[in-house]
């Protein structure tokens, strides 16, 4: 029997919240290469789950009564939630910033077209 002379294929393929390919272009729409949008949708998405979910880990903390006898022990200490929360607020700024450079890149990318020029 002998070895195979090809390798397979690697089976790992990096996440991702959306596929590359273009889509048919719409008459009367300027183009934008998608890959870039949607590249910075994905961050950003990626970003408000993180917050999403530290913000839920927080509330669960503040909310579970931890002074009733039979409650369950806190799941952040003091320490942790104040680092959490500081975090959280960060990526909503690198969210909104991302999504504002997104904004006028797209602004400018569409109003240069429109002018003739090119992307």
């Amino acid at each position: 029997m002998t070895a195979p002379t090809t390798k397979p294929a690697h089976l790992f393929k990096p996440f991702s919240w959306f596929s590359w390919t273009d889509r048919t272009p719409t008459p009367g729409i300027i183009p934008v290469p998608s890959h870039r949008v949607l590249s910075t949708a994905s961050t950003i998405r990626d970003l408000t789950n993180g917050i999403e979910l530290v913000l839920e880990m927080i509330e669960r903390d503040m909310i579970d009564g931890h002074e009733e006898e039979d409650a369950p022990p806190p799941l952040l200490s003091n320490g942790h939630r104040d680092t959490l929360m500081r975090m959280a607020i960060t990526a909503a700024k690198i969210a909104a910033r991302e999504a504002e450079t997104l904004t006028d890149w797209v602004i400018e990318t569409g109003e240069r077209q429109a002018k003739g020029g090119t992307r």
